[in-house]
């Protein structure tokens, strides 16, 4: 900006849109402890303070990593599930003087989720720096955080049943040196938590197949590739 043009600034209506409360609804519990914010409120927060079709994206990929099998320090193998890298541009009709840039990733057995994931974070972003959408989430300072789920370095709890005791043992669990490996087990989650699966539908999965826990599913039979197949999805 020259030194002859003036100081541009949104309108106090506007700012108070963008500076409002983020709804608690939208945080979720992402691994290692992080709070993500459903991408749909961000797009209901810039339609309700610019106007539908009022604003508009223009990204670029960057960089994708395709999926690898990497083997950790204990010599278990980990499956690491494709990366998107994008770099997103916010631009606004009304206020053709606003340019926003910012880079989003993601990884997700779904290159197109990845993709689509990648882009979401990156508005997330700006909208969080330039905006103040949803700032205090990523200041950590949210009244309301998200339920914990479940850390990829964890195997699978038991939710208690309806009279609050533990689930019983599966019918195929196995135990011992007939068990998969910690490695195997922690691969499984890790899978499952980029695919999005939630803590029910793990703990489904491992029903149906007879199981308590993944770290209790045998290591003999096709019970353990079909899981994983699953989780990919």
């Amino acid at each position: 900006m020259s030194a002859q043009e003036p100081y541009l600034a949104f309108p106090e209506t506007v700012v108070n849109v963008l500076r409002q409360p983020i709804d608690p609804k939208a945080l979720t519990a992402a691994p290692r402890g992080l709070t993500s914010i459903k991408s749909i409120y961000i797009t209901e927060r810039l339609n309700e303070a610019f106007g539908l079709g009022r604003w508009y994206v223009r990204d670029e990929i960057v960089e994708v990593q395709r999926p690898e099998s990497v083997v950790d320090r204990d010599g278990n193998e980990k499956v690491q599930p494709p990366m998107v890298v994008v770099r997103a541009h916010l631009e606004l009709l009304d206020y053709p003087w606003f340019r926003a840039t910012s880079y989003g990733g993601n990884n997700n057995a779904d290159l197109g989720d990845a993709y689509k994931g990648a882009v979401s974070d990156a508005i997330s972003k700006i909208c969080a720096m330039y905006l103040g959408v949803a700032a205090d989430v990523y200041k950590g300072l949210s009244a309301e955080p998200p339920k914990e789920v479940v850390r990829q370095s964890q195997t699978v709890i038991p939710k208690p049943n309806s009279n609050g005791h533990a689930k019983t043992q599966g019918s195929n669990d196995a135990t011992g040196n007939e068990a998969i490996s910690e490695g195997k087990a922690k691969r499984f989650i890790a899978i499952a938590l980029s695919t999005n699966k939630s803590r029910d539908e793990i703990g489904e999965a491992l029903a149906s197949e007879g199981l308590s826990d993944i770290k209790y599913c045998p290591w003999k039979g096709k019970t353990y590739e079909k899981l994983v197949e699953w989780a990919g999805r």
